[in-house]
């Protein structure tokens, strides 16, 4: 009877491949048979890992494209500081006045006479300041909304520089100018909003009465509306170059 013990093939392929001997050496045959079926079983591992793969590489480009398709996440800027040296007059002009006209963040009414009921309700326009000579208070609307409200001086009627009544339209919005009167006295102020030639808003630091007090027929302006700094500097920001304004007694 032959022994069946294995024998080491020679390197077959660049494989070393065992037989078990049946009595008759294998056949050529044989050897080709086994040869390819581990061929076939290496290459089937190796066919699922190529496969899979594939597959990895696959959904990596796959969520590339769609990276692409979405675009890149924007990065947003730092704040940009008000220039250094730029006028004040400049950069009001950039800034949108429509949305100031509502803007949610207005002050309170600055004095008692807001607290009756607002001009406000008859104004069918825009923006329109409204000033009562006879109660030195001045109101900002917007619509019928009032924005908002503030003690004023007016011209010293007792002296024949009371203030003209009637409507105009806001002219201009000036910081840091110097205003000379008739009889050559010419004073500094921080925000002028003219509204009728010579006639106009602004601040009056020099002013030593109250606003709003009945002094304003011999100690008042020399026509102009006088506003508290707040309020004026308010009135700057949210007034619109033809905003309306009426002056009443």
């Amino acid at each position: 009877m032959v022994s069946r013990t294995p024998r080491l093939m020679r390197r077959w392929h660049g494989h070393d491949t065992v037989y078990r001997r049946s009595g008759q050496p294998a056949s050529s045959l044989g050897r080709l048979i086994y040869v390819t079926s581990h061929h076939l079983r290496a290459r089937g591992r190796l066919g699922r890992i190529i496969v899979t793969l594939l597959v990895l590489c696959g959904a990596t480009a796959g969520l590339v494209a769609l990276s692409h398709a979405h675009g890149v996440r924007p990065r947003l800027a730092p704040a940009s500081p008000v220039p250094v040296g730029k006028a004040a007059d400049d950069i009001e002009a950039a800034t949108p006045l429509v949305a100031d006209a509502t803007a949610p963040t207005t002050p309170p009414a600055t004095h008692a006479a807001a607290a009756k009921p607002s001009v406000c309700r008859s104004n069918s326009g825009g923006q329109h300041v409204f000033v009562s000579i006879g109660q030195q208070h001045a109101w900002m609307c917007a619509g019928t909304q009032q924005i908002y409200a503030t003690a004023a001086t007016t011209g010293a009627s007792a002296n024949g520089d009371g203030t003209p009544t009637g409507t105009w339209h806001v002219l201009a919005k000036q910081t840091d100018r110097w205003l000379t009167v008739l009889d050559g006295s010419s004073y500094h102020v921080a925000y002028w909003v003219p509204y009728d030639g010579p006639y106009g808003f602004h601040d009056s630091t020099w002013q030593k009465f109250a606003y709003g007090s009945q002094k304003y027929r011999t100690d008042g302006s020399h026509g102009c509306v006088h506003l508290p700094m707040t309020a004026m500097k308010w009135l700057y920001k949210w007034a619109q170059v033809g905003a309306a304004v009426t002056i009443a007694a």
